[in-house]
């Protein structure tokens, strides 16, 4: 199950601002308070209780400012398990951006309930919360048949970037799994009727009725493939049961369809506070050496220093000395704090938020306005080797990966993260448990996979998959056709000791009989 969540939306209310951030975080507090069992009003910084441990902060200039909240909680039936929240409020003088994630705190961990979603809910009913223009509600749409033509536009709108579950004819309760999916998808129900005034104009590769449940990727088109979208049938739906449904749904929203790309507000203002506060001791430590050397001046002057001849007694001269000394032990201080803004670590007269604020899940690929724009396969290979743990990359794919990023005849390098994605995330659950037939487990990924080479290219080409004495024939295959039809070839073996996939070829196909080369 799903052991990673987050989501993203805009906060509009008539009032904006740092006005509106205060009353947004107050809720928020009141829900933590709540779940903790005391008052969090009027305090800052930690908490602990039976519930885990909670911090959370407030920085804020004139026009725009930040609220944080991480929540360690515990999970009470196995001491080893347990998840994080982390709640991020921004505003730059309007609406707020709001961003929600949690993450399980050991790998298997799926205790990823209803609970944790309450401030979801709360912010939902309480404030106009806003993603694609629509308001975001905790219960399901209901779709009337003169509703039809409208919501067929808005199925098919390339600008969509929140995913559609639709929930047919009454299968399932649709309220109960949009309280389980707030934020990651809009889950609408529309009885038999409407079912087949809506699917008439639709293709058939897209349709779903008679009690059917499916899920519409963003960017949906009349042209997609039916398992772009995936769809239960009612016997699935029964056969799984309410809750394990609402957890499948949950894990594919998560970790199969696109990320979009969003606003990313929290950091930009967190950025721009700090930058004020750089100026602000800028200032003062200006201020401070002009001071430290006007005083030092006047110690080092002739007249000062003989201390018979000034009248300035010994003890009083000795005091000078000491506020001298005091002095530059402020611009000392003064330079290590604008020293530590400028390595991103906060200062220590304000709390420090790039600990607690910065996304919670190291292991979850970047959304999309995260990731760099990539102009050839090398670049992404580069990428996947930093970013994803399941992953584990030879020399020898760099090398193959090289003549095929120089000749750019594999353009689709969206493609190749895709399937470098879907391997990392494939090595955490085969880390937390066993998921099945894997060529079917990459199918409904989109992803084609092949456990081994032909009997005839081994017959002929012995050896030829075998890459640092291992034997790599588990292959992934990936086409372009914007071009002449390149195919790209990654080469892999699966490490059962750590987990990971080691690829060993990331480039052009490898010989075969029909292909020699």
């Amino acid at each position: 199950m799903a052991e990673y969540y987050r989501t993203i939306f805009t906060i509009e209310e008539s009032t904006q601002g740092l006005g509106l951030l205060e009353k947004v975080s107050s809720e928020a507090r009141k829900w933590a308070g709540h779940e903790f069992g005391e008052p969090l009003d009027d305090v800052r910084g930690d908490l602990e209780g039976t519930e885990g441990r909670l911090r959370f902060g407030a920085r804020g200039l004139d026009d725009s400012g930040i609220f944080h909240l991480v929540w360690d909680r515990p999970d009470h039936k196995d001491a080893g398990l347990g998840w994080r929240l982390g709640l991020r409020l921004a505003t730059e003088g309007d609406d707020i951006e709001a961003d929600v994630e949690v993450q399980g705190l050991k790998e298997g961990a799926d205790d990823l309930r209803v609970r944790h979603l309450d401030i979801i809910s709360i912010l939902f009913t309480k404030f106009h919360c806003v993603l694609d223009g629509k308001r975001l509600s905790a219960a399901a749409r209901k779709i009337a048949i003169a509703q039809a033509a409208s919501f067929r536009n808005e199925l098919l709108n390339p600008h969509r970037s929140a995913p559609l579950l639709v929930v047919s004819e009454g299968t399932m309760d649709a309220d109960y799994l949009q309280r389980q999916l707030l934020g990651l998808v809009t889950v609408v129900s529309y009885d038999r009727d409407t079912a087949w005034e809506i699917s008439k104009n639709l293709p058939r590769a897209l349709r779903c009725y008679d009690g059917a449940i499916r899920l519409y990727s963003p960017g949906c088109s009349d042209k997609d493939v039916s398992q772009q979208h995936p769809y239960w049938l009612p016997s699935d739906v029964k056969h799984l049961g309410l809750e394990r449904m609402g957890l499948i749904l949950r894990d594919e929203c998560v970790n199969r369809l696109p990320r979009q790309g969003r606003r990313r507000l929290f950091s930009q203002v967190r950025d721009k506070i700090r930058r004020e506060d750089m100026n602000y001791l800028e200032i003062k430590l200006e201020q401070q050496t002009l001071d430290d050397n006007a005083l030092l001046s006047l110690l080092t002057d002739e007249e000062f220093t003989d201390t018979t001849d000034s009248g300035i007694s010994p003890q009083r001269y000795n005091a000078l000395v000491n506020v001298a000394k005091s002095f530059k032990n402020k611009a000392e201080r003064l330079a290590n704090e604008i020293k530590q803004l400028n390595e991103g670590k906060g200062s220590s007269e304000e709390e420090s938020l790039s600990s607690e604020t910065e996304p919670i899940c190291s292991t979850e690929p970047a959304s999309d306005d995260e990731k760099p724009e990539f102009t050839n396969i090398l670049e992404v290979v580069q990428w996947a080797d930093r970013e994803l743990d399941g992953l584990r990359f030879f020399q020898e794919a760099f090398e193959s990966a090289k003549p095929v990023a120089k000749s750019g005849q594999f353009k689709r390098t969206d493609k190749l993260l895709h399937v470098f994605e879907v391997m990392n995330e494939c090595a955490k659950q085969r880390r937390s448990g066993s998921i099945g037939r894997l060529t079917q487990w990459f199918k409904d990924r989109l992803v084609t996979y092949a456990r081994k080479e032909s009997e005839s290219t081994n017959e002929q080409h012995p050896g030829s998959r075998t890459i640092r004495d291992l034997n790599m024939e588990e292959h992934f295959k990936l086409r372009d056709d914007s071009g002449g039809r390149f195919e790209l070839r990654i080469h892999v073996f699966w490490d059962e000791q750590e987990y990971q996939w080691l690829i060993g070829h990331v480039g052009e196909h490898m010989p075969t009989p029909t292909d020699p080369h």
